[in-house]
């Protein structure tokens, strides 16, 4: 009688504390990749600000390989960057249409204009909007993941 209902709970109770340590692992477990997902968006932001800061300080009839060089890591590094937005809405949450714009912006003020045209000239305002818009995804970022924190 007695002996077996104490037993049982011992073992019930011991099951119940396995399986909410396996499930708060498993959440711990997600919430740092969506962290390091979003350290990877910010890493790659970095990356096209560099490429098109460069781009847009030189002139094509200068070096038009070279410039060619640099469009293709711009393009390559905003086409990898675009992983991002698989799941990037769900971290973003109420950000999204915000990030949705900046990232508009900065797609238009890197890649536009006489972009990978033999006409291209420096373009100093257009570097200073490609970092202020980078800036601010950035912070979008960080506060998404400063949320993530507080949900661990």
């Amino acid at each position: 009688g007695v002996k077996l209902d104490q037993f049982s709970l011992v073992i019930f109770g011991g099951m119940l504390g396995a399986l909410l340590t396996y499930l708060a692992q498993v959440y711990f477990s997600i919430r740092s990749q969506d962290i390091e997902l979003i350290n990877d968006f910010i890493r790659d932001l970095g990356r096209i600000e560099e490429f098109s800061t460069e781009y847009w300080l030189s002139e094509s009839k200068k070096d038009f390989e070279q410039q060619k060089d640099t469009a293709a890591k711009i393009r390559g590094a905003l086409h990898s960057s675009s992983v991002f937005y698989n799941t990037g809405k769900s971290l973003l949450a109420g950000d999204w249409q915000e990030f949705e714009r900046l990232d508009g912006i900065l797609y238009d003020r890197s890649t536009g204009g006489l972009f990978e045209s033999k006409s291209q000239i420096k373009d100093r305002e257009r570097v200073v909007d490609i970092m202020k818009c980078v800036n601010e995804i950035k912070i979008l970022m960080r506060r998404a993941r400063r949320k993530l924190y507080w949900a661990r």
